[in-house]
Parts: C-alpha cells; structure tokens; sequence
C-alpha cells in the first residue's frame, strides 16, 4: 500500500509498505524520523563536496551524471581509507605522510569513469598510484 509520510525535515513522501499492520506502523514512525529521499541525497552531495573541498582534490571530468556519483564513490573511498590508516596502530608516526600519499593518489584519477567502473575493487587503481606518491615522499624526507 502506498503511504505519504511527512519527514523531520518537514517534505512528504510517498513510500509502498507492505507486510503486517505493526510492521507498517513501526516502519512510517521510522520513517517520520527520517529526512525525505532528496534532502538525503543533497546531504550526501553536500558531503562529498565538502570533503574533494577540504582535500583539495580536483574537478572531474564526465557527464553530470557521472560526476555526481563519482564524487561520492571518491569521497567514501578517501574517507574509508583515511579512517584505516587512522585507527592501524602500526602507522603510528607514518600517518600524515601516508594519508598524504593517499590523497595524492586519489587526486591523480580525473575521470569520472575510471572511479565509476572500478567503484567495487578501487584497490588495483590506488595502490600502484599510492606506493608511487608514498616512495617519492619519503625520499623528499
């Protein structure tokens, strides 16, 4: 059944719930306490934004289309991959210059499609690129 659900941020949706009675109740009280599927989106837009801002990672080139979600998939990258050099207690006094490193590897992918197509294993992309930006770093030390 379709239900307009009204959103914290004050947008109505329609939404199609199916199952028991209960289930549909709890799931629109949740839902009620969610902001509305566009806000979400222009949350994670903003989001992403942010971050190419903060690391002053370049503009990619695409459609419109592929821009926008390679700008997310990017973004999540980085912020995964820092999180992990973050929390490794064996990169201890290695971080900035790895995370660096990161950085520039990440920035050195310009096509909107390269991060879109290899968007479920970024791994074989980054590492050579990383291991490149890592070694000419500790050289410059």
């Amino acid at each position: 059944m379709k239900y307009t659900v009204r959103h914290s941020c004050g947008h109505s949706q329609v939404h199609n719930l199916v199952g028991p009675g209960k289930e549909r109740d709890r799931k629109i009280a949740w839902l009620q306490t969610q902001v509305c599927t566009d806000c979400w989106k222009a949350g994670q837009k903003k989001a992403a934004e942010a971050t190419a801002t903060r690391y002053n990672l370049p503009s990619l080139k695409g459609t419109e289309k592929q821009v926008a979600w390679a700008i997310q998939i990017r973004a999540d990258y980085l912020k995964s991959q820092i999180a992990r050099i973050e929390n490794d207690p064996r990169t201890e006094g290695y971080r900035p210059t790895m995370i660096q490193a990161l950085v520039e590897a990440v920035a050195s992918i310009s096509e909107a499609s390269r991060w879109i197509d290899n968007r479920a294993n970024l791994t074989p992309i980054i590492a050579p690129l990383y291991e490149q930006a890592y070694q000419r770093l500790q050289s410059q030390s």
